[in-house]
């Protein structure tokens, strides 16, 4: 999938997000439709509903869901930290912390391990190409990853 699309999506979802939170509430269910409709269109291109990209962004919404329920707005607020640091300087938080998961990994879950997926330098692409390479190999042979020693 194009790379400027995605990041157009992501950057419409922070701009409702950032309406949404301070000035009109209702562009945070706008902001939901535009997640739902993003992962509707990137299920067609992957064919996989719990491909890493899905988990990232039916996570997203379900943390835009959840922070609609009374005291959790704050939730919301993290998930406009989070997309601002993904649109302007392409480390995504939430994208870390799901390759940390033990779906999204083959290797045991270290210090080092954990120092990697959060500490290393935002990644073109996905986070999981660094700290996965071999579940990527694994899952999608077609892609040229190279395994990181």
């Amino acid at each position: 999938m194009n790379k400027y699309y995605v990041w157009t999506v992501w950057f419409i979802t922070d701009i409702c997000l950032a309406t949404g939170l301070m000035y009109s509430p209702v562009m945070l269910y706008v902001g939901m439709a535009v997640v739902a409709l993003h992962s509707i269109h990137f299920y067609k291109f992957s064919h996989h509903a719990f491909s890493f990209p899905m988990q990232v962004r039916l996570i997203y919404l379900g943390f835009l869901i959840l922070g609609q329920l009374p005291y959790c707005r704050w939730i919301n607020w993290i998930q406009l930290a989070g997309t601002t640091a993904l649109i302007t300087v392409d480390y995504c938080p939430l994208a870390r912390t799901l390759s940390l998961m033990s779906w999204n990994r083959t290797r045991a879950l270290t210090w080092k391990f954990f120092q990697t997926a959060i500490f290393s330098r935002p990644v073109s692409g996905s986070i999981i190409d660094v700290v996965s390479p071999e579940l990527v190999k694994k899952l999608h042979p077609e892609r040229d990853v190279a395994l990181a020693n």
